[in-house]
C-alpha cells in the first residue's frame, strides 16, 4: 500500500529518535564501571530511561490541547485558547486575528472570518505582515469553494511580499506556510503537478495543527477520485480532529 508522504515523514522522525535512544543506551551500557559527566553507570542509565519515558509521555500520552478542543467542536473554547496563549503585543494581536480568521473559516463562519481579515488592516501592516492577511483571505476563498483562483492570486501575492523581507528570521520561518497556501491553490485550481502534490504532502507531516487541517482537506479533495489509501489517510485525520468543521468535511 502506498503511504502518504506525511506518514513517511512522521515515521522517519520516530525512527531517527529511536536510533538516537538506542545509541544512548548502548553508550551508557558500554561503560559499566565508569561514569559520564560525574554520574555512575546506574545513574546515567536512569537519565536515559527517564528521557525515553518523558518523550513517550509527551508524544503519545498527552494529546495537544488544541486538538482536543477541535475534537469537542467548541468554537468559543478554541478562540479563547488562542486568546490566552498569544502574548499581548502588536505582532501577537496580528497573529490572533489571523488565527481567529482561520478558525472561523473552519467552522463555516465566513462573514465573521472576513470581519477578522478586515480587522487586520487596522494594524497598519508593514509589507511582510500584509502577507499574513492575504493568506487569511486565501483560506477564506479556498474553503468557501466559490473562487479558488482569487485565493491562489492572494497567496501568490503574499509570497511575493514575504520575499521582500526574506532575509528576516520570521520570514524564513514562515516560508513553508506561505508556500503551502500557494500549493493548496494550485491543487484546487487544477494547476498542480506531481512535484506540487509531493511538496504539500511533505508539509503536512511538518506543519502546525491549523495548517495541517487545511492541507488535509485539500489533499482529500485531490485524492477523492484517485488514490484511495491516501484519501482515507487524510479524511481520517479530518474525521478524528475536525468532525464539527463542516467546510473541512466537504471533500
Amino acid at each position: 500500500m502506498k503511504l502518504p508522504v506525511g506518514t513517511k515523514n512522521r515515521w522517519t522522525t520516530e525512527l531517527h529518535l529511536l536510533v538516537a535512544i538506542v545509541i544512548a543506551v548502548t553508550f551508557t551500557t558500554a561503560y559499566p564501571h565508569g561514569n559520564i559527566n560525574g554520574m555512575t553507570h546506574p545513574e546515567s542509565l536512569l537519565v536515559v530511561i527517564g528521557a525515553i519515558g518523558l518523550f513517550m509521555l509527551v508524544r503519545y500520552a498527552l494529546p495537544k490541547k488544541i486538538e482536543r478542543l477541535f475534537q469537542r467542536g467548541k468554537i468559543d473554547d478554541i478562540l479563547k485558547y488562542y486568546r490566552r496563549t498569544t502574548k499581548l503585543s502588536s505582532p501577537s494581536e496580528l497573529k490572533k486575528a489571523y488565527t481567529r480568521s482561520l478558525v472561523l473559516c473552519f467552522f463555516g463562519k465566513f462573514k465573521e472570518s472576513e470581519a477578522e481579515i478586515k480587522e487586520l488592516l487596522e494594524f497598519g501592516l508593514p509589507p511582510t505582515d500584509e502577507g499574513m492577511r492575504l493568506n487569511a483571505t486565501a483560506a477564506n476563498f479556498y474553503l468557501r469553494k466559490v473562487n479558488p483562483e482569487a485565493g491562489l492570486e492572494a497567496s501568490i501575492k503574499a509570497t511575493e511580499i514575504m520575499a521582500v523581507g526574506g532575509q528576516s528570521q520570521i520570514a524564513r520561518l514562515e516560508k513553508d506556510v506561505y508556500d503551502a497556501y500557494v500549493e493548496i491553490g494550485m491543487i484546487l485550481t487544477g494547476k498542480a503537478d506531481k512535484q506540487t502534490i509531493w511538496s504539500l504532502e511533505r508539509r503536512f507531516g511538518l506543519s502546525e495543527f491549523l495548517l495541517k487541517l487545511i492541507i488535509a482537506w485539500c489533499l482529500s479533495r485531490h485524492y477523492k477520485d484517485g488514490d484511495q489509501s491516501s484519501f482515507k489517510y487524510y479524511t481520517g485525520f479530518l474525521e478524528r480532529n475536525a468532525k464539527f468543521c463542516v467546510p473541512l468535511q466537504d471533500y
